[in-house]
């Protein structure tokens, strides 16, 4: 059920940060769920310290750019978030080329490399209260 799918994935992010495993499967919610839920697992991802995610995004790319057809709703989304936890935008439109994707991911590659993306973490990941709907 939708209710047991949403408690799953919440669960999994706070092992999120620490597990590969749990980030992939969380980013590929990004496409795979409902808008709400997809919603709602992507701003709490972006509470998350940047590194760990910026990981399993470029994890994620290189996978899709190893297709021939890569999913762009997963590009997309998971553009969306990096541009959130770096303040950084890569500059993605659907009509990218395959040379413009893999631009993108040198780009993100270059952070993980950064003084930003291993900066200490000082207070660990923002906790946002519940708003609307999310209540």
């Amino acid at each position: 059920s939708r209710e047991v799918r949403a408690a799953a994935a919440m669960g999994l992010v706070r092992a999120a940060a620490e597990s590969p495993r749990a980030m992939d499967a969380l980013l590929m919610s990004q496409v795979a769920e409902e808008p709400r839920l997809r919603d709602a697992i992507g701003a709490r991802l972006a509470e998350l310290p940047p590194k760990p995610v910026v990981e399993g995004i470029v994890r994620g790319w290189r996978r899709a750019l190893q297709r021939r057809e890569p999913s762009r709703g997963y590009l997309f989304r998971t553009a969306l978030l990096y541009g959130r936890l770096t303040g950084t935008s890569l500059g993605y439109y659907p009509g990218a080329t395959r040379q413009e994707l893999t631009t993108m991911l040198g780009t993100m590659e270059t952070w993980l490399t950064s003084d930003a993306a291993n900066a200490p973490v000082d207070d660990g990941p923002v906790r946002r209260t519940p708003a609307g709907r999310d209540r």
